[in-house]
């Protein structure tokens, strides 16, 4: 007999997980807070994360509302080209990197039958000997189920079962402002990096280009639009057109940039997956990726260990994927230290060592994921 299965969030995480335990002829109980979500910001998917999609039985055709990013060059904050990189080719047999709207890719995520929605403004979780006791608000008692799975995201509220001050500042940057607005021109994944603040423009869908700012070596990008405008002056003209467009009627957002370390992702059987368990920042751009492979190994534990036994499967979880997400933990520490040398010995540097470093992230996720 198959166990009960709560999924708290409906954000990617949860309902890639819902996906893949439908996979397996498993249903669950999806709790989101929200009745709608907009369209929102850009998520940029490298290969494997779009692997991960086709394997949740997302075909990689009903990803055309995105833009495939096939090349990227990365530049300083005068515009000359530091390194470009071939990322088509790279994630070739893998899956063609693409950048798409959030609210898109939710939709692609659609919730499989199997799978029942419920709302609820907060959600609390206790792990017990037989499962977990769960209160959610409004409902009149509490409910038993036998595995809770928290997919709430870097400020989940699941993780309290699991550990307290969890949260820490991004090394790369402590927040960031995100926009999307009309294309100045721009014709793939490109980055400018000068003293203090480096951009990101990316084409999202068709006349419309995703943007990232941040600073460049730690510390907080200011929380007015003020910082912003300040930010690009100097920057090449993709940048400045950018970021004035967007000011005047784009789409913006700005929000801390936070990482999360555990000692461990589960608590009986109440276990994390995505950025509640493992929040890192985004310089691969790995956050959706790793949630996807997460609900791919967790659905799979599942379905082949009787639900008596499932107070184990958070630790075999872990086993299998922790080695994978800190390959992108370090990965991200290392490109981190790269932007924060002096300009000047960035620019020397970078030719070198930043193809080097791509190459070090990502060649181990063109691995498949591990099951066992």
């Amino acid at each position: 007999m198959n166990g009960s299965v709560l999924v708290v969030g409906g954000g990617i995480a949860g309902r890639a997980v819902a996906r893949a335990l439908a996979r397996h002829g498993l249903g669950c109980t999806v709790v989101e807070r929200r009745e709608s979500v907009g369209r929102g910001m850009g998520v940029n998917l490298p290969g494997n994360a779009v692997r991960a999609l086709t394997e949740l039985g997302v075909p990689h055709q009903m990803l055309s509302r995105g833009v495939p990013v096939q090349r990227r060059e990365y530049r300083n904050g005068g515009g000359r080209l530091l390194f470009a990189v071939d990322d088509e080719h790279f994630w070739r047999d893998v899956g063609r990197p693409i950048c798409v709207r959030h609210g898109d890719l939710l939709e692609l995520l659609a919730l499989p039958e199997t799978a029942t929605l419920e709302h609820a403004g907060a959600v609390t979780a206790r792990p017990t000997p037989a499962g977990v006791e769960v209160e959610l608000d409004g409902a009149p008692s509490p409910r038993h189920v036998d595995l809770v799975i928290g997919a709430d995201g870097v400020h989940s509220a699941m993780r309290d079962a699991v550990a307290v001050d969890a949260l820490r500042p991004s090394s790369m940057t402590g927040s960031c402002w995100r926009f999307v607005g009309d294309d100045p021109g721009v014709d793939c994944w490109t980055a400018w990096s000068g003293r203090d603040a480096t951009f990101l423009l990316i084409p999202v869908e068709e006349g419309r280009v995703y943007g990232y700012a941040a600073r460049t070596r730690g510390g907080d990008a200011g929380s007015g639009r003020s910082w912003l405008a300040h930010a690009a002056e100097g920057f090449p003209e993709p940048v400045a057109a950018a970021v004035a467009q967007a000011l005047q009627g784009g789409e913006l957002h700005h929000g801390r940039v936070d990482e999360v370390r555990l000692e461990h992702w589960y608590s009986g059987r109440l276990v994390l997956i995505g950025d509640a368990a493992h929040a890192t920042g985004p310089v691969w751009a790995q956050g959706v990726a790793m949630a996807l492979e997460d609900a791919l190994v967790l659905g799979e534990l599942l379905a082949r260990t009787p639900a008596e036994r499932w107070s184990g499967v958070g630790h075999e979880f872990e086993r299998l994927r922790r080695p994978r997400v800190e390959h992108v933990r370090s990965a991200t520490g290392t490109m981190s230290r790269l932007a924060a040398l002096p300009g000047w010995l960035r620019d020397i540097s970078a030719p070198v060592l930043g193809p080097k470093s791509y190459r070090a992230a990502y060649a181990p996720l063109r691995r498949p994921v591990a099951f066992s």
